[in-house]
């Protein structure tokens, strides 16, 4: 993520994510994208990475993206939609057809991560964090905190519970911490 996207840009990404929801809970289908779509511009079709949470009325129902900007943003968005709507928490019940009309779409674009060797450098609400010790990893969305109402302490001892590691693990000599920032936008405008 260079530069803030703009609402067009927003719009685009938000259209193209329902799109792609709607037609695979529906058929299974894959959105195609055409190269000259002119609702791509410069930007859309630069590398990005980005993540693509679905919610039911608030409830999450899926939450997958990428962390590297290995593809264009806006395949990056639309690929992630259809992985959010088969994220393996929800692999038990699944999004049915019945359900979209209840499902908001909100999309995060991510920065690329940096290095951080001190824990108490993350800021909640500003940061992402990406924890790794050994095979072990979690990541949370810069605005997972804010929503669960965590502190610092509390932000960082669930991420080491997210990677399957005890509370403290982000404090493992060998723990490495990254953080990133993200451009969040929804369907539905903040309260």
């Amino acid at each position: 993520m260079n530069e803030a996207l703009n609402d067009g840009q927003q719009r685009t990404l938000l259209e193209l994510a329902r799109t792609q929801v709607e037609l695979f809970i529906r058929s299974g289908t894959r959105l195609t994208v055409a190269e000259d779509d002119p609702r791509l511009d410069a930007a859309l079709r630069a590398p990005g990475a980005a993540f693509v949470t679905l919610r039911n009325r608030g409830a999450l129902r899926g939450c997958i993206g990428s962390v590297t900007a290995h593809e264009p943003l806006h395949q990056s968005v639309v690929h992630n939609a259809v992985q959010a709507c088969l994220d393996p928490r929800f692999r038990a019940r699944p999004i049915t057809p019945p359900e979209l009309d209840s499902i908001d779409i909100e999309i995060s674009v991510l920065s690329p991560p940096r290095p951080t060797g001190d824990p108490r450098e993350v800021v909640v609400g500003r940061d992402g964090v990406i924890l790794t010790v050994g095979e072990h990893r979690g990541l949370f969305l810069p605005q997972v905190p804010t929503e669960q109402g965590w502190d610092r302490e509390q932000y960082l001892a669930q991420l080491g519970r997210k990677a399957g590691l005890g509370l403290d693990a982000y404090k493992d000599p060998r723990a490495s911490l990254e953080t990133f920032t993200a451009q969040v936008f929804g369907e539905r405008p903040d309260p």
